[in-house]
């Protein structure tokens, strides 16, 4: 019975880093982050799968606001003017 609870715990939380990955277009990070919240949650209970949790989903927001930002330079480039012509 532990068994179970602890597998529905695991699912519970590590289906925000999933939906999380699927939103921002990173689905892979975000099953990564399900099956280790399940994992976690079985071997050590809910003390370890909230934390890895909170830790996939605060990656999944750094690498997409990286991604976000380089793709938003690549779009967005302005000339650069040289020293001389600047008033």
């Amino acid at each position: 019975m532990n068994m179970i609870i602890s597998l529905i715990i695991g699912m519970i939380c590590g289906i925000f880093p999933a939906i999380f990955g699927l939103l921002r277009e990173q689905f892979e990070i975000g099953i990564y982050g399900f099956v280790s919240c399940i994992v976690s949650a079985l071997l050590f209970g809910i003390y370890i799968s909230i934390p890895i949790s909170f830790l996939f989903l605060l990656y999944l927001v750094k690498r997409t606001t990286a991604t976000n930002k380089r793709i938003i330079g690549e779009l967005v480039s302005l000339p650069v003017q040289p020293e001389s012509e600047r008033s």
